[in-house]
């Protein structure tokens, strides 16, 4: 599943320390002939000790859910995305 792809992205990047702070559909590249799937454009990163953090990671969840739901029509919660992000996938 692309969806859960993403947000094992996401939560290696928070695993790392980093929170991308502007993800859209817009920088997710997906290469479905060989599987890669890439997240770019990272200048407004912020690290995960930040104090806005938390609400980054959230808009960005967000940001990726709602774009599921509009494109795919995938039934996905937000709290339950940031729940595998923090918790595991």
């Amino acid at each position: 599943n692309v969806l859960i792809r993403v947000l094992g992205n996401i939560k290696r990047g928070y695993e790392c320390g980093v929170i991308h702070g502007d993800l859209s559909e817009y920088n997710i590249i997906i290469k479905p002939e060989i599987e890669e799937l890439k997240i770019i454009d990272w200048p407004q990163w912020v690290p995960k000790g930040h104090p806005e953090a938390v609400n980054l990671l959230r808009r960005d969840i967000a940001n990726v859910i709602n774009f599921f739901r509009r494109k795919y029509r995938v039934k996905f919660s937000e709290e339950r995305a940031l729940e595998l992000v923090l918790g595991g996938i």
